[in-house]
């Protein structure tokens, strides 16, 4: 079903984080440029003869669409990038730091266990940063095929699997299968992959006209998320109450699977377009968290289901009639 994702270490723009290939047209500004990136995408249900594109409320035609939306895809999804992410425990030398003990070896492992599906190999700027402080950052990429996606990303304690709009979620499963696969076999000394985060992270953009419209209407009529200021605080003070950008987050726990859903919205420019840019976020506990290939499986698999229920619901109305009309 259509879902999507990327977190930064630093201030810099989205694109160009520490473990998000760099994607042109695409610049975030807030919380978004300032985590540690990752974004997503989804498997979603082809919805055609609906002759929809009119604003009018959602058909059952439509409705029944989306309860099956587990094999083809919506025709113009707002999807940027979904990451599947994994991290290890860093081990601790006498001075403090904190490292990955075969962060030299392993990517050359690694590329030779995906090399026939990843055959491009890139080495990244980031590769130059000093171990003492390169944990949990990306610095190696192998590719399908020159500047194509999907790719797999690795750094001290940390791979990365990332796809963008093509993205269809049964594929990046088995991609996700075949990157654990190859960390479980290739990495030297099993005894210190102790994962300690699996995230899977979605990214969309929503293009969006901040000098005419009003960013938190939109976002409460459109995707159901109520963040408005009272009027009281604007009043006889000379500040307008519409806003001109947008940068929150909410964070919840939850359940199923175990962990956090992290859904946040900021202003953007996507393809040369204003956007409100939106996140969201599974991610797995800081303790108890899964641990072996089929336990972050099954997690992956319900982090899944969790994205894809949230995002149908945020979009149920005008937002799901234009994603699945053909343009």
């Amino acid at each position: 079903m259509p879902i999507r994702g990327c977190l930064l270490k630093c201030s810099i723009s989205l694109g160009v984080a520490m473990n998000l290939p760099r994607r042109p047209g695409i610049k975030a500004y807030g919380w978004l440029s300032r985590l540690h990136v990752v974004a997503r995408g989804s498997s979603r249900t082809r919805i055609t003869n609906l002759n929809c594109c009119a604003p009018h409320p959602l058909r059952e035609d439509i409705r029944q669409a989306v309860a099956h939306m587990g094999t083809a895809k919506l025709q113009n999804p707002p999807l940027i990038e979904v990451i599947f992410e994994i991290r290890w425990d860093l081990q601790e030398r006498e001075d403090g730091v904190r490292f990955d003990p075969h962060a030299k070896i392993f990517p050359g492992r690694l590329s030779s266990a995906l090399g026939e599906e990843y055959p491009v190999y890139e080495e990244l700027p980031t590769s130059d940063i000093p171990d003492e402080i390169s944990g949990y950052i990306v610095q190696h990429r192998f590719r399908r095929a020159k500047g194509s996606w999907p790719l797999v990303q690795v750094g001290p304690g940390i791979v990365t699997l990332n796809d963008i709009e093509s993205y269809e979620w049964q594929d990046f499963q088995r991609r996700i299968e075949g990157v654990l696969d190859a960390l479980f076999q290739e990495y030297p000394d099993t005894s210190l992959l102790a994962t300690n985060e699996v995230v899977l992270r979605y990214l969309d953009a929503y293009p969006f006209d901040f000098e005419k419209e009003n960013v938190a209407e939109f976002l409460s009529a459109k995707l159901g998320v109520q963040n408005q200021i009272s009027p009281a605080f604007f009043e006889a003070i000379g500040v307008s109450p519409v806003p001109i950008g947008v940068d929150f987050k909410y964070s919840f726990p939850s359940q199923r699977p175990p962990g956090y859903l992290h859904v946040g919205f900021s202003r953007g420019r996507v393809k040369g377009r204003d956007s409100v840019i939106g996140e969201t976020i599974v991610q797995s506990p800081e303790t108890d968290g899964p641990r072996t290939k089929d336990e972050i499986l099954s997690w992956v698999s319900e982090a899944h289901a969790l994205t894809h229920t949230w995002f149908f619901t945020m979009i149920e109305g005008d937002l799901l009639e234009e994603f699945a009309c053909r343009r």
